[in-house]
């Protein structure tokens, strides 16, 4: 359960179709709380994509576009306090990008309610165009650089 959100049935176990697959080479920040953090939001991704690719209803794109910003809400909240623990120096950039992805989401979100129909090729473009790209150029070009900080285990 996540920000009142059973995340059982918008995150599913086996995934039809991947937008981004979990690379741990590639993505991981070497912190296995963070680690699990993308994972899990990479997840919430594809199974928004799965649902449109797969024709599914419009409130269940709803439900887990919600999903997704709550969770990433919670995410950001929790890079942001390790990087303030570590003293990372680049901290102040990084919460701006934080910043324009929530806002940038959030105003998807709200043009996406006020559609009666948001199942489109648009939406799919976006993820396609978008998400997937910010979150995979985010975690390679500035959450693996806060790794370096971060004590060794």
């Amino acid at each position: 359960m996540f920000g009142g959100l059973c995340m059982k049935g918008l995150v599913k176990e086996t995934i039809a179709m991947s937008i981004i697959k979990w690379d741990p080479d590639m993505f991981s920040v070497k912190d296995p709380n963070i680690d699990d953090q993308h994972k899990t939001w990479i997840s919430i991704l594809n199974s928004l994509y799965n649902n449109l690719t797969a024709k599914g209803t419009a409130a269940q794109s709803r439900k887990i576009l919600n999903a997704m910003l709550e969770y990433t809400q919670m995410h950001f909240a929790t890079e942001e306090k390790l990087m303030l623990s570590i003293d990372y120096p680049k901290y102040k950039e990084h919460k701006v990008s934080h910043d324009r992805f929530i806002d940038k989401l959030t105003g998807l979100k709200h043009d996406l309610d006020a559609e009666d129909d948001i199942l489109g090729i648009d939406l799919q473009h976006v993820l396609e165009s978008w998400l997937k790209h910010w979150l995979v150029d985010h975690i390679i070009n500035m959450d693996k650089q806060y790794s370096a900080y971060l004590p060794a285990k």
